[in-house]
């Protein structure tokens, strides 16, 4: 089939090896354009290593890689949902700072389901986006009332295959203190 022909079947409902079918957000075409159902996976960093304050670059969990890479984060050993989970901190004379992760597949395409966020005195801002060719394919912003200290999952309604997630969180200023920031369990499908 030319190039060409292409548009006319994907305006129709066909669609490419690997792609969402139309209509059917749990499903993807397979190598012989069977329906194929997406399979789930999250990433609950159950295996990193080290104590508490321990730095995080970068994490590889069933085919996906987290890689920190907005300021230094470190890994959270005694707390998560479950433990452990990744932060980063800001101390009390700093103003707002953010913090960011990259989800990358070594298998292909993904689609993101939820993440649980985290933060010990202060609201959660976050901006997340789904990245496809290097462009934005959605971007979920919003902030979270205080959890105090406990984890609150965000979900994503937009069923997009993309090939890189970036989650961005700020961490609002307070006079009286620091405060740790993190994430735990990054649900996604492919």
């Amino acid at each position: 089939m030319a190039e060409s022909d292409v548009p006319p079947h994907l305006a129709h409902g066909d669609g490419r090896v690997g792609e969402l079918v139309p209509a059917q957000v749990e499903t993807k075409f397979g190598a012989t354009c069977e329906l194929v159902p997406l399979a789930g996976s999250v990433i609950t960093f159950d295996r990193l290593t080290g104590a508490s304050g321990t730095p995080f670059t970068s994490y590889e969990e069933d085919g996906f890689t987290v890689t920190s890479t907005v300021r230094a984060w470190q890994v959270m050993a005694g707390y998560g949902r479950p433990a452990p989970a990744i932060i980063f901190l800001r101390q009390a004379p700093e103003p707002d700072a953010d913090g960011e992760v990259q989800v990358t597949s070594g298998a292909g395409l993904f689609v993101f389901g939820s993440v649980d966020l985290y933060s010990s005195v202060t609201t959660i801002p976050y901006v997340i986006t789904g990245v496809r060719k290097s462009s934005p394919a959605f971007v979920l912003t919003g902030k979270i009332p205080n959890t105090f200290g406990n984890f609150k999952p965000v979900s994503n309604p937009e069923a997009v295959q993309i090939d890189t997630l970036v989650i961005r969180l700020t961490n609002p200023a307070t006079p009286c203190c620091g405060n740790p920031m993190g994430i735990d369990n990054i649900a996604i499908k492919r």
